[in-house]
Parts: C-alpha cells; sequence; structure tokens
C-alpha cells in the first residue's frame, strides 16, 4: 500500500479525499461501502489543490450514489494497483429544465409510483396540494423560471412565503419535506441542478417542532368529550327528512366518534374498517351480587350453597363480559395491529341500525364480513364516505360550542379528529399501561410517546411531589380545580 501524502475527511465525515507520497498532486475520493465492507474510489479529476479537491467531492458522492441505486457494477481505480478497476464515465454537467414542467413531470413520476402501489393516494393528493399552493407560486415569487437557478439560498424565505396560510410548523414541515422529496427524487435524478445541494443541509431548513407544535391535536377532556357528545346527540334529529342517507351518515358519526376514541385508531384506519376485523370475546367476571341473587334461587329451589362443589361456588357470580378486538391495517406503516376495548355494544348497535336502514332502502344490499362497517349504501358498502365529509361534519358539531369547551390542560388548540386518538393515548398512560404497549396499540412512535408521558407523569403525581407532613393524612379522592376558581 503507497504511503499517504494527506488525507482530508469531507461531506460531515461520510468520505475522505486523500493524496499519495508518489504523486501529491494527484488527489482521491475515497468512500466506505458497508453493504460490501470495502473501500471505493476514483481520481478527482480536475482538482490541483486541496481545496479544489474538497470542493468536488459532492459530485463523487452523487455519482457513486446513483451507481448503487442503478444497481450497476462501477469498480474504481486505487493508486496500489491491488483492486479491481473501472473508471467512472466523466460526470455530466448539469441540464436545466423550465420550473412548472420539472413539477409537473415530478407530479407524473408519482402517480406512476402510485399506479405501482408504492405510495397512498393521500401522498399523492398533498404533494400535489403542495406544489400548487406552496413551491410552483414560491418559485414564481422568487423568480425561479429554470431548475438550475436553484442555490443553497433559494428556499430560505419559504417559510415566511407561507406564514399567512400555513397555521403550523408541522404543517410547514410537511411541505419543506416535499421540497427536499422532489429535489432528491426528480431534480437530482435528473442531473437538472447542481450536485453538491444534493447534499447540503443549507438548502432546505425545517423548523424545530415545540411542545405546544406536537399537541396540536390536543386530548379531549372528559367533560368536554361529554359536551361534544351531547351536541352530536341533539344533532342529528336535525337532518333533511328529503334525504334518508342523512339520517343514516348522522347516526354512522355518532357511532364513529365513539369507536375513534375507544381504539385510537387514525381517520384513514377507521374508514377502511371491514366488519371482517372486529371479533367479540367473552371474557367473564366476577360480580358479588350476581352471586347472591343465585344462591337466594338455589336456595329457594332446596339447593343449599354449602352443598354446592368449590367449582360450583365460583361459577355462581360468573356473568358476561364481552370485549371487543378490533384489527386496524395502517396505509401509513404499512402495518396491522389488533386494539382490544370495550365497544360491542357500539358495534351490535350499529350493526343493527346499518342493517334495518338497508332492508328499508337498499333491500337488495347484502351485508357481508367485507363490508365496509362505516360504508355508503350508494357505493353498495364497498367504499366509505369522503374524508373530506368526515371532516366537514367535524367542524359543524364542534364549532357552535367551541367556546363552551375547557380544553386541554397543554395546549389552546381546538380539538380535531385526531383528538380522538389522542385523547385514547393519553387515557392508557394516565391509566399506567406502559408506553410501550400503548405506543403498540397506538401504532405511535414511541419516542414522541415518551415525551408526553414525562408531562403526564409529572401531572399524575403532582400530589406525591407537593406533599407536606402536617399531622394525619386523610385519604381522598383527588380533586383538580383551575387557577380561577375558589376553594
Amino acid at each position: 500500500m503507497p504511503k499517504l501524502y494527506l488525507k482530508q475527511k469531507v461531506l460531515g465525515g461520510r468520505a475522505e479525499v486523500l493524496a499519495y507520497e508518489r504523486d501529491p498532486q494527484t488527489f482521491y475520493y475515497r468512500q466506505y461501502q458497508a453493504e460490501t465492507r470495502s473501500y471505493r474510489s476514483d481520481v478527482i479529476k480536475g482538482a490541483k489543490t486541496i481545496a479544489e479537491a474538497i470542493e468536488l467531492a459532492p459530485e463523487y458522492m452523487l455519482a457513486f450514489s446513483q451507481a448503487a441505486l442503478s444497481g450497476s457494477s462501477v469498480a474504481l481505480h486505487l493508486p496500489s494497483g491491488n483492486s479491481s478497476v473501472v473508471h467512472n464515465q466523466p460526470l455530466p454537467k448539469t441540464r436545466r429544465e423550465a420550473i412548472e414542467r420539472a413539477l409537473s413531470n415530478f407530479l407524473h413520476q408519482e402517480e406512476i409510483r402510485l399506479q405501482g402501489g408504492l405510495i397512498k393516494p393521500s401522498s399523492l393528493k398533498r404533494w400535489e396540494k403542495t406544489v400548487r399552493v406552496g413551491i410552483l407560486p414560491y418559485l414564481q415569487y422568487k423568480q425561479i423560471r429554470f431548475t438550475n437557478q436553484i442555490s443553497e439560498t433559494t428556499f430560505d424565505e419559504y417559510a415566511a412565503f407561507r406564514s399567512g396560510t400555513v397555521k403550523t410548523r408541522i404543517t410547514l414541515r410537511g411541505e419543506l419535506d416535499v421540497i427536499g422529496h422532489f429535489v432528491r427524487s426528480y431534480l437530482v435524478k435528473h442531473k437538472l441542478i447542481a450536485p453538491e445541494l444534493a447534499v447540503s443541509k443549507e438548502l432546505i431548513k425545517r423548523p424545530k417542532l415545540r411542545d405546544k407544535d406536537l399537541l396540536a391535536n390536543p386530548a379531549f377532556t372528559e367533560s368536554d368529550f361529554q359536551l361534544f357528545l351531547k351536541n352530536i346527540r341533539q344533532w342529528i334529529p336535525q337532518f333533511d327528512r328529503q334525504k334518508p342517507k342523512s339520517f343514516y351518515f348522522r347516526k354512522l358519526f355518532y357511532e364513529w366518534v365513539l369507536v375513534a376514541k375507544n381504539t385510537g385508531a387514525r381517520p384513514e384506519e377507521l374508514i377502511k374498517l371491514r366488519w371482517r376485523d372486529i371479533e367479540h370475546q367473552d371474557v367473564r367476571r366476577h360480580s358479588e351480587t350476581a352471586k347472591q341473587e343465585n344462591i337466594l334461587y338455589l336456595k329457594e329451589q332446596g339447593i343449599e350453597y354449602e352443598n354446592l362443589t368449590e367449582l360450583e361456588q365460583e361459577s355462581l357470580g360468573d356473568v358476561e363480559n364481552w370485549i371487543t378486538l378490533v384489527t386496524l391495517h395502517s396505509a401509513k406503516t404499512g402495518s396491522m395491529r389488533t386494539v382490544p376495548c370495550n365497544l360491542s355494544k357500539v358495534f351490535d348497535r350499529w350493526r343493527d341500525f346499518q342493517i334495518q336502514w338497508c332492508r328499508t332502502h337498499c333491500p337488495d344490499l347484502e351485508i357481508t364480513p367485507n363490508s365496509l362497517v362505516w360504508g355508503n349504501p350508494e357505493k353498495l358498502l364497498a367504499e366509505s364516505f369522503s374524508d373530506s365529509h368526515f371532516s366537514r361534519t367535524w367542524r359543524e358539531v364542534r364549532d357552535p360550542i367551541q367556546k363552551n369547551f375547557k380544553g386541554h390542560w397543554l395546549s389552546d388548540q381546538p380539538y380535531t379528529r385526531y383528538s380522538l386518538r389522542s385523547t385514547f393515548i393519553e387515557v392508557q398512560l394516565m391509566k399506567g399501561i406502559s408506553p410501550v404497549l400503548v405506543a403498540e396499540m397506538a401504532g405511535h412512535d414511541i419516542k414522541v410517546l415518551y415525551e408526553i408521558y414525562q408531562k403526564l407523569n409529572v401531572r399524575q403525581m403532582a400530589k406525591e411531589i407537593t406533599n407536606i407532613d402536617r399531622g394525619r393524612k386523610r385519604e381522598g379522592e383527588r380533586t383538580t380545580r383551575s387557577a380561577l376558581e375558589s376553594i
């Protein structure tokens, strides 16, 4: 192995530029490949100084990455002559394309991926909206007409440009993620942008999320949730008498809210729920009241409790205890999970209503295990109502009583449909259930759950933390009051 003349790490330590004593004017780019556990390198053409070699390093990193993605075998020259060698082709110069055309081609590329099942429809819809209302107007505002005009500072003002429309940092980060995807999956792929921009951390600066950003969908307090349910019950009879389906959807919405709150399911998961995904189990429970009633009944029949076997005595207190196992399919993670809940009566009530309604208004429609639980009868229960329909209904029911809500103690944001999911998670954590198990039931990021759990744990331990020994203690139910309420 020839002796090194100099070596300099580049690209945040992901690669290095080096030269050998036998030819210190020739610089090499070298990068470790974890897949093959070996180094790949190539001569940096046109570099006469170490500074020039470092400046050209991103181009070689990009070339290596493209070769790996394409699956092409690219062996490289090593000065020692001990490794297999095939030179990389000279890197082509950056081309350019009109911004409107590039964005249109990008969306067409994603449509093809959708057809191949690689992304979900909601992702494409979100990207189309971001391009239409965000990226294209912004680049026109910046007078960027061609792709090769994009520089490290191009998107520095994007957050300010969108501040009047985008309400949360989470939404803004989502739009910046779309920009990053556009750069990586289209501009870089087609060499329509300077290669060094692909690895620059300055091109897209994503804002940090604050605690209040993570609580954009606050959990319901119990009193607020009961107020919300009461308003839905009052809203149901106000349906359009000329449209029977209006009554059907209002009843559906009420049961849907109960299921969402008690399963922690995402709206898109509930929309896809089928009757085959629901299973009821009788796990039995002991009731002392039932036991005494059965003992009295047996005594009237001339059978003494003491004459029963131990097993018969224990069974006298057994009563039905139906639980429900709901299997959810997530398009977001591509996984399935099962959530246990006490919703057997809710599902039975909705099933009976759906069957009766269909017999009256759609007598030829048969409800099968493959029918959607929240299916639209006009679509033969093979499709549900649109997400926008649920969203509009939520606002219609929530907004009139918004001022009456007490609100979540950590957030001043209004309740959203995802608040039902947040409520499920928070209730489970407050019960003392392990965050790991809660994360599994919710299909959630465990790191976020731990952040929330720490705040809830402090609140739950408030009595122990502030406890002062003032003589005799009186145990009783914990109560809570706001700072504006008197004792």
